[in-house]
């Protein structure tokens, strides 16, 4: 994983992102402190899972995001909710 635990260690393993608001930097110093990490278009995060981890409350509330997760190794099972499936 190189050095993405290090990075994202201020902002819950997020090391690509908006960390110019979640740090409360202004987007300039943001630029300066992150470099390309400070993205507000795209986040990535980084994280190691115990086996039999399960967070039946959920991980984050649902928006407008799109979700891609890249297995390096073991199993992973995501579900989500239809949130709009009355409609």
């Amino acid at each position: 994983m190189g050095n993405a635990a290090e990075d994202g260690k201020e902002f819950g393993c997020w090391f690509v992102g908006d960390l110019a608001r979640w740090s409360g930097l202004p987007s300039g110093k943001a630029r300066e402190r992150f470099g390309v990490r400070q993205a507000s278009v795209v986040s990535v995060k980084s994280g190691v899972h115990a086996a039999g981890e399960d967070r039946p409350g959920g991980w984050a509330d649902g928006d407008e995001s799109v979700t891609l997760s890249a297995i390096v190794s073991g199993e992973f099972l995501l579900s989500f909710e239809d949130r709009h499936a009355d409609l």
